[in-house]
C-alpha cells in the first residue's frame, strides 16, 4: 500500500483525491523560484544606483524615496537567501547529469566524473555576481548616516556571506571548465563587498580617510591658473570643505586658514552687493558653492564616490572590471550543451551583464562628479585638462540639490482644513506632521531670497554685531533695534515657536491686505516666502530640525484664528485679513489672535514694513539654522537637502558657528592646550581681522 503522506502530491495520479490543482504552478515555481530571486536582486542594485543619488537631489518624489529605502532594506535579506538556496545542491540521477571523465556526452569540456547536474554547475556561477551585489552601489553605501558607525556588521556580513558563496562554489566544483570561471569571478565579489566595509570603516573614526587629498597651496596655484570658472568655483568649495569639516561635530579648524577664507569671500560678497550689474552672479556663486560643498559631504557620507580616484582604489576597480569581462568571455566560448539556453544560461549571462553595467556606471558616476576636479588638478596631463574642458561644457551645470523650499501658509490651512474623520484618522495613525505636509507646498528658491541674505548677514559682518555669533543669534532684535521699533520687541522675546506663528500670521495679514495697485518688490516676495518656509519648517518637520520646541499648541490656535477670520464654507484670505483687522480686540488678550492683530496693526503703520519684515524673517531663519544640531542637517541631505542647510553652512562662511584652534606657537607641538574660546568671540575676532 503507498504511502499517502510522501505521495499525495508528488503523486497525483496514484492519489486523486489529494490533487487540489496546484501541482504545476508547484512545479513552475520551484523551477523558476531561484532565477527570479538573483535577477530582482540584479534590479534592486540598478534601481539604487540609479535612483539612489537622485535622492539628494529632489525632495518631491516620495515614491521614488520609499522605493529607494524599501530595495535597500531588503537587497541583504534577499541575497541571503538566495544564496542558501544555492547552497542546497541535490545529487540526483537526472537525464542530464555528467557521467564521464573528460568530455561529457554533451559535449561540455573540461568537467570530471561527477553526478551534478549542468545546471548546478552553471547556478554556481550565481553565487560570487550576489555576492558583488552586496557590495552596493557606487552612489549609495549606506542608507542613514548611523550606519557609518556599524561597520563591524558589515565585516561580519562579508564574512560570513564570503563563506556561503565558498560553499556553494565547493559543493558545483568540478577541476575545469565553468567552476575555474566562478573561482575568477570570486574576486571581483570579494573586492567589491570588501571596498564596502573599508568605506564604511574610513567613518566611523569621523577621519574620512581613503579620498584624495590636495594641499591648500597647491589649490590657491591652481585657482589663480585656471581658465574655467567651474573648476575654480569647486577648488574653492574643496578647500572651504577641507578646512571647516562641518559634518564632523566639534571640529576645530585652523585660524590662520580660516581668516584667510573668510577674507576672499566677504570681499567676493562686496562686489556682489556694491556692484548692481553683477551682484546677481556673484550671489548665485556664492550659493552655489555651498551646494558644491554639501554635495562632496554627502559622496563622502553616504556614497563611494570619490575612493575610485585613489591609487588603491583604481587598482582594485581595474582588478574586478577586468574579472568581470574575462568571465562573460570565457563564458561565451564554452560549448553549452542543448536544451538549457532557455533557462540559466540565459540568466548567467544577464546577470554577468548587469554586474559590469554596475561597474562602468560606478566609473561615470565618478568621473561626473565634482571630486574629478580635485583628481585633474592633483595628477595634471592630458587626460585631466580633457576631464576638465568635458566637465566645465557638459556638467557644470547640472543640478546639485532640489533648489526648492516647503511652503505653508496658516491663513490658507485655516481656509481648507475641515477636521473630517479621516483626516483625524490620519492624524491618530500617522501623526501630526503626516497630516499637516498634505497641506504644504514647493517653491523655487528665489533670487531675491537669496540676494537678501547675502546683504543682511554681509551688513551684519560689517558692523560686527552680535547678531551674527551663534551663540547670541538674535531672533528679530537687530532688526528691530535697527529701525528703531521698540513696540515690536515684545514678539520676539516669546518662545520661538509663538514668535515664529504670531509673525508668520502678521506677513500674511500684511501681504493679502495690500493696495492691489502695488507692484510686488523683491522684500515683499522674500519676506513671504522665508515666513510660509519657517512655518513649514515648524509644523512639519519639528523632529527633522528640532531647532526649537515643538508648536503643540497649534490647533488650539487654529480654532481662534479662524474664530476671529470669520466661518462659513466659502471665504476669501483677503476677506479674512480684513476681518482680523477691522475687529475689536482686548488689549489685555493674550490669545494668538489678538497678538497677531496687534503686530500686523503695528506693521501695517510702518512706511518701511517690508523692509523690517524681511530684515527679522532672516533673522529668525539664521537663528533656526544656528540652533539645528549639524548632524540633522548632514541626514537630510538624502532627502534633496532643505535651504536651511544651506544658511547653517553660509554662516560659517562668514567666520561664525565654528570653532578654531587656538593660536599658541610657543608651546610644543606634541603638547595638546583643550581649552578653546567661545564660537561667539572667535567669530567676532574674525571678523574684525578680516573685514578691518
Amino acid at each position: 500500500m503507498p504511502c499517502i503522506r510522501i505521495c499525495k502530491t508528488d503523486c497525483p495520479k496514484c492519489h486523486p483525491e489529494y490533487d487540489n490543482g496546484f501541482e504545476e504552478l508547484r512545479k513552475i515555481w520551484e523551477e523558476w523560484d531561484l532565477r527570479i530571486l538573483v535577477l530582482f536582486i540584479l534590479f534592486t542594485q540598478l534601481y539604487l544606483h540609479f535612483f539612489g543619488r537622485r535622492r539628494r537631489k529632489s525632495m518631491a518624489r516620495v515614491l521614488m524615496n520609499v522605493n529607494v529605502w524599501l530595495l535597500y532594506l531588503f537587497s541583504d535579506l534577499l541575497a541571503t537567501i538566495a544564496l542558501g538556496k544555492l547552497s542546497k545542491v541535490k545529487d540526483d540521477d537526472a537525464d542530464d547529469t555528467i557521467k564521464r571523465k573528460g568530455v561529457s556526452k554533451f559535449g561540455f569540456p573540461g568537467l570530471s566524473d561527477t553526478k551534478k547536474t549542468i545546471p548546478q554547475i552553471i547556478r554556481g556561477l550565481w553565487a560570487p555576481v550576489i555576492l558583488f551585489c552586496l557590495g552596493g552601489p557606487d552612489t549609495m553605501t549606506v542608507l542613514r548616516l548611523e550606519e557609518n558607525h556599524l561597520w563591524v556588521r558589515h565585516l561580519i556580513g562579508l564574512f560570513t556571506q564570503g563563506l556561503r558563496t565558498l560553499y556553494v562554489l565547493i559543493v558545483t566544483w568540478t577541476p575545469y571548465g565553468l567552476s575555474i570561471l566562478a573561482l575568477l569571478l570570486l574576486i571581483p565579489g570579494i573586492i567589491k563587498y570588501g571596498e564596502r566595509v573599508w568605506v564604511i570603516r574610513s567613518r566611523s573614526g569621523e577621519k574620512y580617510q581613503g579620498y584624495i587629498q590636495l594641499d591648500e597651496s597647491k589649490i590657491e596655484e591652481i585657482s589663480k591658473s585656471a581658465s574655467q570658472p567651474n573648476t575654480r568655483l569647486v577648488l574653492q568649495a574643496y578647500s572651504w570643505f577641507q578646512t571647516l569639516n562641518p559634518h564632523i561635530a566639534d571640529y576645530e579648524c585652523s585660524r590662520t586658514r580660516l581668516e584667510s577664507l573668510v577674507t576672499r569671500f566677504s570681499e567676493s560678497v562686496r562686489t556682489g552687493v556694491e556692484n548692481l550689474a553683477t551682484g546677481g552672479t556673484v550671489i548665485e556663486n556664492s550659493f552655489k558653492l555651498i551646494e558644491i560643498e554639501l554635495g562632496l559631504i554627502y559622496d563622502m557620507l553616504f556614497s563611494k564616490v570619490g575612493t575610485v580616484f585613489t591609487v588603491w582604489g583604481s587598482t582594485l576597480r581595474s582588478i574586478s572590471f577586468s574579472c568581470l569581462v574575462s568571465v562573460l568571455v570565457l563564458f561565451f566560448l564554452i560549448e553549452m550543451p542543448p536544451g538549457h539556453l532557455e533557462g540559466d544560461v540565459p540568466i548567467t549571462i544577464i546577470l554577468l551583464v548587469g554586474a559590469i553595467i554596475l561597474e562602468i556606471a560606478g566609473i561615470l558616476v565618478q568621473l561626473v562628479s565634482d571630486w574629478v576636479i580635485v583628481w585633474a588638478c592633483k595628477y595634471p596631463g592630458r587626460l585631466a585638462n580633457l576631464v576638465l574642458r568635458v566637465h566645465e561644457f557638459l556638467i557644470s551645470e547640472h543640478k546639485r540639490w532640489s533648489g526648492f523650499m516647503g511652503q505653508l501658509s496658516f491663513l490658507n490651512f485655516c481656509k481648507e482644513y475641515k477636521p473630517t474623520r479621516y483626516r483625524k484618522m490620519v492624524q491618530s495613525l500617522c501623526g501630526r506632521e503626516k497630516m499637516l505636509s498634505r497641506f504644504g507646498s514647493l517653491s523655487a528658491v528665489k533670487l531675491s531670497v537669496k540676494k537678501l541674505i547675502i546683504i543682511q548677514l554681509f551688513e551684519k559682518s560689517q558692523k560686527g554685531s552680535e547678531a551674527l555669533q551663534t551663540p547670541a543669534m538674535k531672533r528679530g532684535e537687530w532688526s528691530i533695534e535697527k529701525y528703531n521699533c521698540p513696540e515690536f520687541k515684545w514678539s520676539v522675546e516669546l518662545d520661538f515657536d509663538r514668535s515664529l506663528a504670531i509673525w508668520h500670521l502678521a506677513t500674511d495679514v500684511c501681504y493679502h491686505s495690500e493696495d492691489p495697485n502695488v507692484v510686488v518688490t523683491g522684500e515683499m516676495e522674500a519676506a513671504n516666502i522665508l515666513s510660509n518656509y519657517m512655518m513649514y519648517l515648524l509644523l512639519v518637520c519639528p523632529s527633522r530640525f528640532p531647532f526649537c520646541n515643538k508648536y503643540d499648541k497649534f490647533m488650539q490656535d487654529y480654532d481662534k484664528v479662524k474664530e476671529l477670520v470669520g466661518g462659513g464654507s466659502r471665504w476669501s484670505i483677503a476677506k479674512a485679513c480684513e476681518n482680523l483687522l477691522e475687529k475689536k480686540i482686548n488689549s489685555s488678550n493674550t490669545t494668538v489672535a489678538n497678538q497677531v492683530q496687534n503686530l500686523a496693526k503695528g506693521l501695517r503703520e510702518k512706511a518701511n514694513r517690508w523692509e523690517i519684515m524681511s530684515n527679522v524673517w532672516v533673522e529668525m531663519l539664521c537663528y533656526a539654522s544656528s540652533q539645528c544640531p549639524s548632524k540633522h542637517h548632514v541626514q537630510e541631505l538624502r532627502h534633496g537637502g532643505e535651504f536651511l542647510t544651506h544658511v547653517w553652512l553660509l554662516l560659517m562662511h562668514f567666520g561664525v558657528g565654528r570653532k578654531v584652534e587656538r593660536n599658541t606657537p610657543e608651546k610644543p607641538k606634541d603638547e595638546y592646550d583643550s581649552s578653546t574660546k567661545s564660537t561667539a568671540s572667535c567669530g567676532l575676532e574674525l571678523l574684525d581681522n578680516a573685514l578691518g
